[in-house]
């Protein structure tokens, strides 16, 4: 499991399915109303210092994920700390999409059935991934990736009779600051969530450039993210999107030609939950691979099915109804998720710069 391999291209998708993962359920940028399409351009812009960032700080270690990183950094009595509050953080973001997911497919189609019967069946899926390692992730979403964005641009195509332009004016009607507020809480949810995916980069092929990597996951995650906003707000309106849960699903129901296509927003809901399977996969390998970091363990498999389980449980309880769900995620998380995307990368890059510094004057000492 420890000498596992991934691709530049594999980790691309990795990242980019992550980054779509819950954004498909969740209203991304929701609070601008119909300038959401610009909040999420901006967070995007917003993003890309904290890219930068991130890939220095494996820039100056190639080969080594977050962990090793910081424990290189750090010393093993701070590093072991960061290292914690990271597995925390992994651990939490899982459980939150995991929570999303339950909700989603007890809302759209499984009525009678309990949220932990889900919670439990997406948790056992995501350990038995764990275990396989991060390269047979990787390859099944390197397969699915390209399925899920030609349903996506097959639900645009066959909503086009139905947009109406005049749902996108007029812009900036209420002003810039709705705008901005939504476009901090996009740069947090779903951009800069991409500091758990530094912890996967010690599996790398080496060669891999970090940034190009980000950019190309950002970018392209951005562009779908953008369809699929513009789409709803075209089909239901911002008002319709502002009250239902999950509009994109919604919007998907309305597709139907003729008596033979119909019901098609099935497609919608597997490509949500193929999204939401790689994010919380990838949380819970972070997840087990720093409490295996931190016990010194090389094999992070054995971790993974006490984490799903607990990832499991814990979503059960963790909000009383779905509202809650959208308002922690629209008002609380950004601030919550704050200091795991800007504060601790911006500590352990300073740190790595130092470190990195000096090991090079140090080899230059004993030449």
């Amino acid at each position: 499991m420890c000498n596992q391999i991934i691709t530049r291209k594999h980790t691309i998708a990795l990242i980019f399915t992550f980054l779509l993962g819950s954004s498909l359920v969740m209203r991304v940028g929701g609070s601008a109303g119909r300038d959401a399409w610009l909040a999420i351009l901006i967070g995007m812009v917003m993003t890309l210092p904290m890219l930068i960032v991130y890939s220095r700080i494996l820039s100056l270690f190639p080969g080594k994920g977050l962990y090793e990183i910081i424990f290189t950094s750090l010393g093993r009595f701070f590093g072991g700390v960061l290292v914690f509050l990271y597995v925390l953080y992994s651990f939490h973001l899982g459980t939150l999409v995991m929570c999303d997911f339950s909700d989603f497919v007890k809302i759209v189609g499984l009525y009678e059935t309990p949220k932990f019967v889900t919670a439990l069946f997406l948790g056992l899926l995501c350990i038995w991934a764990v275990k396989a390692g991060i390269e047979v992730i990787a390859r099944w979403t390197a397969i699915t990736m390209p399925i899920m964005v030609s349903v996506i641009l097959l639900i645009t195509l066959l909503l086009i009779p139905k947009f109406n332009f005049d749902n996108l004016r007029p812009v900036l009607y209420n002003g810039m600051q709705p705008v901005l507020e939504a476009a901090f809480s996009v740069f947090s949810f779903p951009f800069a969530e991409s500091v758990v995916c530094l912890a996967i980069f010690s599996y790398v092929k080496s060669g891999s450039k970090p940034l190009t990597i980000f950019m190309w996951s950002i970018l392209a995650g951005t562009l779908i993210l953008l369809v699929t906003t513009v789409r709803s707000l075209l089909v239901l309106g911002e008002e319709f999107v502002k009250l239902n849960f999950f509009a994109s699903y919604a919007s998907a129901r309305l597709i139907k030609i003729g008596d033979f296509l119909e019901r098609i927003e099935v497609l919608v809901a597997i490509v949500i939950l193929i999204g939401g399977f790689v994010k919380i996969s990838i949380c819970l390998l972070t997840a087990a691979k720093g409490i295996a970091d931190l016990a010194n363990i090389r094999d992070y498999g054995q971790f993974a099915a006490p984490l799903g389980i607990l990832m499991a449980l814990y979503s059960v309880v963790l909000f009383e109804s779905t509202v809650e769900i959208f308002i922690w995620s629209e008002k609380v998380y950004q601030y919550y998720a704050l200091p795991f995307q800007v504060l601790f990368p911006l500590i352990i890059w300073i740190a790595a710069e130092i470190k990195a510094k000096k090991m090079i004057q140090g080899k230059a000492k004993r030449r």
